[in-house]
């Protein structure tokens, strides 16, 4: 039986009637078979008493209809100074009408289209322009267990007609019973019946209610903001604890089917008759609809082909198409449910003689500018409200842009919690977003502009704390193993050199549904042996996308199998039209450009992370390669063990007795970025560093671009230069209680001679590559020619800069105890670093070699590359032997 509803009328005895928002984040009723050992069966009221039942729950609600005949404005309340914050709205009532008109009718056209993006994109936003632009009805089916952040508002859930499916003991799998499957769509058809019928009920009352000095075009944006925030329509009325929308599905559970389909006939009727303004264009929106479409899949079978299953979503499509009350129907969903989305619309598509439009939404914000002006539209008015000093929210604006790039939830959902928290701290805030969003990531570059704030107020925190994580775990875990090897490779490289990972289409569809977008560069299509470059914004299909609005619109144009006029995706045939190489794989060149979904992955999967470096040196093909894998491995280990803490240089560095005093310096490795044109240091290292800090290393192939990211000041901790330098790894490093940095140089030899021995002319080779008049110097046989000369012209201007580098001010850093001048004085400008895999003890030529003339020389220990990378690093040079073949015998 139904759950009885509380009643509204309190006694002295009775608690309080819950609030709405405490009804709306309950937990929702179990999914189950009814409890009752006798079979459940509704009991069957006829047309009056639905018909009464409808009335009186318009009747409790009437406090809240009277209101919108007095003409209040849901609009009102979500603007600048309303009484509610809601990004989400603003943008929506901010729409560009004739943008939003231009997009229905040549991306949304078709009778039923798919609107397919990753995660936070603004599929929802565009589904909603729809709404607030024509009229319509949205259906979420994300489950409500698994909840959402208090800022992302989403269509009216589903959980409805799921409850009522798990009550009804006739509904269930099908079992090789094929009368089942007659019995579960007749179930179903009903409860979906039932949930519309509330719906269009309460649509029809919402229309009724327009004051006259209302536009039509203004009553329909009401509507799509009833849709997304209903309650704060009901925010004045403590005593409407519960959606009128809900309430009234609740109560027409027990209704009987034939008196459903009679009054939703009626109703319908009348939506047509007196109100065609609205209804000649009527969208249904099926929203997270990757979800529906793994529900229930036991239960239904395909009607082309009985032996196929079928999911739930195909049920409600079935219906909610067959009786003629929407237009025009979209389902959004992600793009890992992309096929299986496609399948469970084919034969709604057949049935109507249409077919499938794929929409594809651009991933988001990677426009600066256009960014920039979306944060300073909405935080603009707060900080003068605030007086946030001017240096401060320009420097907040830039912290955002560094470490928002993507998708639109990311920078609206922030913009909301600084907004509904009234905050004095925005950087705090910043920085503790940032944590909640990656699972521990440390943004340490608010520095003294934080450390001016005040302690963050408990409702900023709060807000905070309730944002789920960037990637859905539970999703990524699903993934394929193979797939996720992948992207740890992707990731593993990125994070080390800044290159990209070349991925199959199947991979890359899968990666951008799971994690987030991805930057593909080229693509390579085996039908035509050719390859082609994508350019940013690629949808993962070979093809380009317009520049993102932020807004959530789509872009210019979708990508297709079969086109249609229009720029659309013919989807009936997608698993035979496209054109596929000899392998049945197309491939591409792409990186993963969100900073915040590198450091979730860091953070999350640093084992794995750490496994795929460490591994690199043991698959090598041969030292060559190994060498540039050890380079690698070097930059891990002294992110690890100098990221976020001062720890001694003699952990890891081993030095002569000149300088064996620098064994006990302990010192934190720092990343150096620009800020309004000055170099700036704050902590770096695994699991920290600033918001512009992506990768963590920057692998340069040429002078020039190593020369324009190191003027650009992108906060690299680690710079592997161009081979013409010479040194293999720059890094900067601060002693704790000095003002000064240091820089670093590492010459990285992987090679050994017999009995694991490093050879003495490698060892050489090593030390003069770190003296500074090699730097950019190569050798001259010529004769009458300077024994040296100049490698690349960039070569003396990217030495300046690193040099200025050195010199930057501390960020984020204030010794609570100074150095004495004496013990600031031993701490060199420059330490040179000669690291040496194989070796179990220290060289001998490095104890015998010349005096160092330009600074402290060093070389590392083994034991940190053990302990990290595990047992087979050691034997990673002993493997390059080659074992002769035996004589073949005779």
């Amino acid at each position: 039986m139904p759950c009885a509803l509380p009643t509204t009328d309190a006694t002295p005895e009775d608690p309080p009637a819950p609030s709405f928002e405490q009804v709306k984040t309950a937990p929702p009723r179990p999914q189950h078979p009814h409890p009752s050992d006798e079979p459940y069966t509704p009991k069957k009221r006829g047309p009056d008493e639905v018909k009464q039942t409808i009335d009186d729950v318009f009747q409790t609600y009437d406090p809240f209809l009277d209101r919108l005949k007095n003409g209040s404005l849901l609009s009102e309340e979500f603007k600048l100074g309303g009484e509610m914050s809601s990004v989400f709205a603003r943008d929506l009532i901010g729409m560009d009408k004739d943008e939003t008109d231009l997009s229905a009718k040549h991306k949304f056209s078709a009778r039923v289209s798919l609107l397919s993006g990753a995660s936070g994109t603004g599929k929802t936003q565009t589904c909603a322009r729809l709404l607030g632009n024509f009229c319509g009805l949205g259906i979420s089916c994300r489950p409500p267990e698994l909840g959402k952040d208090p800022t992302d508002p989403g269509f009216r859930s589903c959980s409805g007609i799921l409850n009522s499916l798990a009550d009804r003991s006739k509904f269930g799998p099908i079992s090789g019973d094929t009368a089942q499957l007659g019995e579960n769509r007749t179930i179903v058809r009903t409860c979906v019946l039932t949930s519309v019928l509330s719906r269009i009920s309460v649509l029809e009352a919402f229309l009724k209610c327009k004051p006259d000095a209302v536009s039509v075009e203004t009553w329909k944006m009401q509507w799509a903001l009833f849709e997304l925030h209903p309650e704060l329509s009901y925010k004045d009325f403590p005593e409407l604890y519960q959606d009128i929308c809900e309430r009234l599905e609740d109560d027409l559970r027990d209704a009987s089917p034939s008196a459903i389909w009679a009054i939703l006939r009626a109703t319908m009727h009348r939506l047509k008759s007196n109100f065609s303004e609205y209804m000649k264009i009527f969208y249904l929106i099926i929203d997270e609809a990757q979800f529906g479409a793994l529900e229930y899949t036991s239960h239904f079978r395909s009607r082309a082909d009985p032996d196929r299953p079928r999911s739930f979503l195909t049920e409600v499509v079935n219906v909610l198409t067959g009786f003629g009350l929407f237009t025009h129907t979209v389902i959004s969903g992600i793009s890992l449910s992309e096929d299986q989305i496609i399948d469970s619309v084919q034969s709604t598509t057949a049935r109507l003689g249409t077919r499938l439009k794929v929409v594809y939404i651009p991933d988001g914000f990677y426009d600066k500018e256009e960014q920039r002006k979306y944060i300073l539209k909405h935080l603009g008015p707060w900080a003068e409200k605030r007086k946030i000093p001017v240096k401060s929210f320009k420097r907040l604006v830039q912290r955002m842009l560094d470490l928002f790039p993507g998708r639109y939830r990311v920078t609206a959902c922030f913009i909301e919690i600084v907004l509904r928290s009234d905050t004095e701290c925005p950087h705090r805030l910043f920085t503790l977003f940032a944590l909640r969003l990656t699972g521990g990531y440390v943004c340490t570059d608010g520095g003294q502009i934080e450390r001016e704030e005040a302690c963050l107020e408990g409702k900023a925190i709060e807000l905070a704390n309730e944002i789920r994580p960037i990637i859905d775990w539970k999703e990524y875990d699903s993934l394929p193993p193979d797939v996720k090897t992948t992207v740890i490779h992707m990731v593993a490289r990125y994070i080390t050199t800044g290159t990209m990972s070349t991925v199959t289409d199947k991979e890359l569809k899968l990666v951008k549904a799971s994690i987030g977008h991805v930057r593909c560069e080229e693509t390579y299509d085996g039908s035509t042996d050719k390859v082609g470059s994508t350019g940013l914004g690629a949808t993962g299909k070979g093809t380009t996308g317009k520049g993102t609005t932020g807004k959530g619109t789509t872009g210019n144009g979708t990508t297709g199998n079969g086109s249609a006029d229009d720029g659309s995706t013919d989807k009936s045939s997608a698993h035979k039209s496209e054109s596929r190489g000899a392998d049945g794989q197309k491939a591409f060149v792409v990186s993963i450009t969100e900073p915040l979904v590198i450091f979730s992955l860091m953070i999350r999967c640093k084992d794995e992370l750490i496994k795929a470096v460490g591994d690199s040196t043991r698959w090598a093909p041969e030292p060559c390669s190994q060498g540039r894998s050890y380079e690698l491995q070097i930059l891990v280990i002294i992110a690890l063990m100098f990221g976020g803490q001062f720890r001694r240089l003699g952990d890891l560095l081993l030095f002569r007795e000149k300088y064996k005093h620098l064994e006990d310096l302990e010192c934190e490795l720092v990343a150096i970025y620009k800020v309004d044109g000055e170099y700036v240091a704050s902590s770096a290292g695994w699991g920290c560093g600033p918001s512009s800090s992506l990768p963590l290393g920057f692998r340069a192939n040429k002078a020039p671009d190593l020369k324009e990211t190191v003027e650009r000041g992108v906060g690299a901790a680690f710079y592997l230069p161009d081979p013409n330098n010479h040194i293999d790894v720059e890094f900067y490093a601060r002693p704790k209680g000095s003002s000064k940095i240091i820089r670093i140089h590492v010459q990285a030899k992987f090679t050994t001679g017999e009995n694991g021995k490093i050879r003495s002319v490698t060892f050489r080779e090593a030390k003069q590559s770190l003296d500074p008049e090699w730097i950019y110097m190569s050798r001259c046989n010529k004769p009458g020619e300077p024994d040296r000369k100049l490698s690349t012209e960039e070569g003396p201007a990217i030495m300046e800069i690193f040099e200025k580098m050195r010199l930057a001010k501390h960020g984020d850093y204030e010794p609570l105890v100074p150095l004495s001048a004496e013990e600031e004085a031993k701490i060199p400008d420059h330490i040179s670093v000669i690291a040496i895999a194989g070796p179990e003890e220290t060289p001998k030529h490095f104890w015998k070699c010349e005096e160092d003339v330009w600074g402290p020389l060093s070389v590392t220990q083994s034991w940190p590359f053990k302990r990290y990378f595990g047992a087979t690093w050691a034997l990673a040079g002993a493997q390059n032997m080659v074992r002769v073949p035996e004589p073949r015998a005779t």
